[in-house]
């Protein structure tokens, strides 16, 4: 559980929200696939039987695998999350056909992916690595953490999808904020700076607020405060079907 201390409060706590939405969505006699699992964080909130991939060994998962090739058999999932993962995944239209294989008609993704969020769990690099005749072996900071998302993009991907939802996580405002709490969380200062975080937790909620009422004046006001800039969006997406639906 994320508190309002935490220098990424505002980017986790909208994604703890989503998923524990997205859970009561499922029963005992359902079967979630999170794909990225690492160490199950979100295990928790699912009654139902809750299976992890991941492809790497270390991680706390059920099937150590690529996301793009689960060995998973045709429409055999109820629900899929692919939270904060898919920037991770270098073959993204493959994990994207994939999870179209797997999932049972009618079934649903939850996917959670950056705009603006900062390369997470990257090293700052002691050298410059010429990136000419581009080669992994060659940069000895590599991490995988490939790609940022915008909102035409996900539509784009998801395309043979029937689209539920698709929102950004946080406003213009709250995601300024955000950003000035990464730079503090560089100077890795976490205790001392932690009453920081809060007030800037604090006054992006405020901020988020009033901005919501100004947004039911004006459309426009409300396009430019939501739409654009965000630390990470939330997309649902359904499978379609002509059966009954989740």
């Amino acid at each position: 559980m994320i508190h309002i201390f935490s220098s990424n409060f505002l980017t986790r706590k909208p994604i703890e929200h989503a998923v524990q939405t997205f859970s009561r969505r499922f029963t005992a006699a359902h079967t979630v696939l999170d794909i990225g699992c690492g160490n199950k964080p979100y295990a928790q909130y699912f009654s139902c039987k809750y299976v992890g991939l991941d492809p790497f060994p270390e991680a706390k998962a059920d099937i150590i695998r690529d996301a793009w090739d689960s060995g998973l058999p045709d429409n055999s999932v109820d629900g899929i999350l692919l939270n904060q993962s898919l920037e991770h995944i270098p073959r993204t239209t493959e994990t994207i056909a994939e999870v179209m294989r797997i999932l049972k008609p009618g079934g649903l993704v939850l996917v959670t992916v950056p705009q603006t969020m900062r390369h997470h769990t990257t090293p700052i690099p002691a050298t410059t690595v010429p990136y000419k005749n581009f080669n992994v072996k060659d940069i000895p900071f590599w991490n995988e953490d490939y790609f940022r998302f915008t909102k035409f993009g996900l539509i784009y991907l998801f395309r043979d999808f029937e689209i539920i939802r698709l929102t950004p996580n946080q406003s213009y405002l709250s995601t300024l904020l955000q950003l000035w709490n990464y730079f503090l969380a560089s100077f890795d200062m976490g205790i001392l700076f932690s009453p920081l975080f809060c007030i800037n937790n604090l006054l992006a909620i405020l901020l988020d607020y009033l901005s919501s009422l100004f947004g039911k004046i004006s459309v426009r006001y409300k396009d430019l405060i939501h739409e654009g800039l965000t630390i990470d969006h939330l997309l649902i997406a359904r499978k379609h079907t002509k059966q009954t639906r989740l």
